[in-house]
């Protein structure tokens, strides 16, 4: 499995500050149906504002990588997908930065 193979143990779903978008209806029906595989059983998972994430995202980076995309001449759908992924890490670093270090941090095998 995957999940084991990364040493994964939860995920962060990003969602959308207002939840009554349609956007919301579609991140909970997706996580739904994630878990009635049942491959997901037992592990965790929470939902963390997309919108403060992209806010977080200082206007100059966000400038910069548009910048960057568009002289690289990639399609716009690539573009876009970089960007996703961008903001996607921003959510990720936000929610870890938010947890005590203890949560996440484990120490390399041998050392205590």
């Amino acid at each position: 499995m995957q999940i084991c193979k990364h040493n994964l143990i939860g995920f962060v779903v990003g969602y959308p500050y207002l939840r009554t978008t349609p956007n919301a209806s579609m991140i909970n029906t997706f996580v739904d149906d994630l878990y009635k595989t049942g491959k997901f059983e037992g592990f965790n998972y929470t939902f963390w504002d997309e919108q403060f994430a992209t806010k977080l995202m200082k206007f100059q980076w966000k400038h910069h990588l548009e910048f960057l995309l568009e002289h690289m001449n990639l399609p716009q759908h690539i573009s876009k997908q970089i960007i996703d992924r961008f903001i996607a890490v921003r959510i990720l670093q936000g929610y870890l930065k938010s947890m005590p270090e203890q949560l996440y941090c484990f120490p390399r095998s041998g050392v205590i």
